[in-house]
């Protein structure tokens, strides 16, 4: 199974709560990031938990972000997502659970519903399509710094590969992360946190890409449940989803396996962190809207 620290916080609203939501949060960020997703969830009467992930955020186990000592970190971080899920229909028994994962914690999300049950709802912010070349030859780089610097060797390379890449595309480059938000308060609160925006381990990559080509085989995605509402939400501009061509590629594989209930929805002139843009209120209404129609069943 998982880690043994499981770092959470959990948010009821003042009332009998109407559902339950779980944050999967992204690559190098952590759950402070979704304070204000989570108060505006809570205003709407639904409780939340989340967890910052073994190696990120509050959960680091030294100076070293994403380090780990042990294999198969990939499937651990989605059988720890398992053990929180557990604690959360424990706690609340008769409540529906919906997943919402971001970034890394859409691909994470996406391997949870293969693998587990326990949700009723999956919303995916900012998810990605196959893996393709840029995907295989980050594999190589972090399998060479892995093997010749070990496993808690920082990969500065693949960060400025992978984020440099990202905001080559916007010209209004103040930092390395324009690509996230065009809420420029957003993306210096990035910056600034010392728990964001920093670079990984070689091995995390490793485990991130090997996890990221294991949930994109046919034969694991037909593990779906056909009948599990899922919701793809991503900014137009997102380069992590190639722009929406990588969100759709996505989209279109759950549908081709039998999947009955996913919809898609783009939100133009945004960027990577929805729930961190501009004009973020009205994708808040949206995910409140979708769950009541999708989920709960109200509408």
């Amino acid at each position: 199974m998982g880690f043994k620290n499981l770092l959470y916080e959990k948010f009821f609203p003042e009332n009998e709560p109407k559902g339950i939501v779980q944050i999967s949060h992204g690559l190098v960020e952590y759950k402070r990031r979704y304070y204000e997703f989570i108060n505006y969830l809570t205003e709407k009467n639904f409780a939340v938990y989340i967890n910052d992930h073994y190696g990120f955020g509050e959960n680091r186990i030294n100076d070293v972000v994403g380090s780990y000592e042990r294999l198969k970190v990939w499937e651990r971080l989605v059988d720890d997502m398992f053990t929180l899920n557990s604690i959360i229909r424990k706690e609340n028994p008769n409540k529906k659970v919906i997943l919402l994962g971001h970034s890394m914690g859409s691909m994470l999300s996406r391997r949870y519903i293969q693998r587990y049950e326990g949700v009723d709802g999956v919303i995916l912010s900012g998810a990605n399509g196959k893996p393709f070349i840029n995907e295989l030859l980050a594999l190589l780089i972090s399998l060479f710094e892995t093997t010749f610097f070990g496993r808690r060797h920082l990969s500065k390379t693949l960060f400025y590969i992978q984020f440099g890449t990202y905001n080559s595309h916007f010209k209004d480059r103040r930092t390395l992360f324009e690509w996230l938000s065009t809420d420029r308060e957003k993306v210096l609160d990035y910056k600034n946190d010392p728990y964001c925006g920093i670079p990984v381990s070689s091995a995390f990559f490793m485990d991130m890409i090997l996890g990221y080509f294991r949930l994109s085989k046919i034969e694991n995605v037909k593990k779906v449940k056909k009948d599990l509402p899922i919701l793809f939400i991503s900014g137009k501009d997102d380069p992590v989803g190639n722009f929406g061509k990588g969100v759709l590629e996505s989209y279109n594989l759950y549908k081709k396996v039998g999947l009955n209930n996913v919809s898609i929805k783009f939100y133009d002139g945004k960027r990577h962190e929805i729930l961190n843009e501009s004009g973020r209120k009205e994708i808040y209404d949206d995910i409140i809207f979708w769950i009541k129609k999708n989920v709960l069943e109200e509408i």
